[in-house]
């Protein structure tokens, strides 16, 4: 089997089951792929390396979309809590402070008063 096919099967593998892959290396994975697509060694090949640059957008699409949902999601929790005016209490419990303070001795204070 040639590299490039155990290569491809290892790509199809970690996106399949989601590896932490730093993006550095995304980045010299999706640039093989490339190089596969522009001159495979065989059909099969060509079709693999396709194949996983489609899924690897359609991956990247996807959480994109997710990470917009949950900041919407929590925008909106703290719209809703700053209108029943328990905005600095959900500030504390969620560590990001309402009242806009950086430091923990800064919203300890706050919640004293």
């Amino acid at each position: 089997m040639s590299s490039v096919r155990s290569d491809l099967q290892l790509y199809e593998r970690a996106m399949k089951q989601r590896w932490p892959i730093p993006h550095e290396y995304k980045e010299v994975m999706i640039k093989q792929l490339m190089r596969v697509i522009a001159n495979p060694n065989s059909q099969r090949d060509l079709e693999r390396a396709a194949k996983l640059l489609m899924a690897a957008e359609a991956q990247n699409q996807a959480d994109e979309h997710d990470e917009t949902r949950v900041d919407e999601q929590r925008n909106r929790f703290f719209e809703v809590a700053e209108q029943l005016g328990i905005g600095n209490s959900v500030g504390r419990i969620s560590s990001r402070p309402a009242d806009g303070s950086d430091t923990k001795s800064d919203w300890q204070q706050s919640s004293k008063g």
